[in-house]
């Protein structure tokens, strides 16, 4: 593996963007403007490798030392480390890192799953069902007559092939926090950078070293 396996992930995410775009240019599927509440959720989950694009970024931009600075040896927050909050507003806020995102938070609410008897299910958030319910029930009429959508499954194996070692699910911060180490790993060994040494040898080297709790 190496550092171009983030570009590899790029790729595919762009992939993923284009096929959910007629969504919302087709039927008019959009988040409601400035919702966070997705974002704002302690049960969003990502693998390592959806986080490489992020990690390296971090370490490119020198941004990574920081949150190692911050966090090594402590607790990891449930949100998101990059999610913003809007003061103002109940879960409104902003992503910090939007180009980078991963899976999951690109296509929540634009993409679809099976259920028990195998139709596909448009899996849209409950605020979109309330806000434009014709719309949803478009795009499932438009899927149940054989339209194209993109499905979750399809998109997490089309990203876990890439590297199957780190296609294992974490909580989004501990997730970015493994990518980290072996983007810091990558970058040391192909230009020559030397970030922070994260990593306990005696460890599996896709587990961090042992988070401790805040008192």
């Amino acid at each position: 593996m190496n550092s171009t396996l983030a570009a590899r992930v790029m790729r595919i995410y762009e992939e993923f963007d284009n096929q959910i775009s007629r969504l919302p240019t087709q039927f008019g599927i959009h988040c409601p403007p400035g919702c966070g509440t997705c974002c704002s959720s302690a049960k969003v989950e990502a693998t390592p490798l959806e986080m490489i694009p992020l990690a390296e970024e971090l370490w490119r931009s020198g941004r990574a030392h920081a949150l190692v600075d911050q966090y090594d040896g402590k607790a990891l927050p449930d949100i998101c480390l990059f999610y913003t909050p809007d003061a103002l507003h109940f879960n409104h806020g902003r992503c910090s890192v939007y180009p980078h995102r991963p899976t999951l938070c690109r296509l929540f609410g634009f993409a679809a799953i099976r259920n028990k008897r195998g139709r596909r299910e448009f899996a849209a958030c409950r605020f979109v069902r309330e806000m434009a319910p014709q719309a949803v029930l478009a795009v499932q009429a438009d899927l149940d007559s054989g339209g194209e959508i993109l499905m979750f499954t399809e998109a997490a194996s089309r990203i876990g092939e890439l590297e199957p070692s780190m296609n294992r699910q974490y909580p989004i911060n501990r997730a970015l926090w493994l990518a980290l180490e072996k983007t810091g790993m990558i970058l040391q060994y192909t230009i020559g950078e030397s970030p922070n040494e994260l990593t306990d040898p005696e460890t599996d080297p896709l587990e961090p070293a042992p988070f401790k709790r805040c008192s």
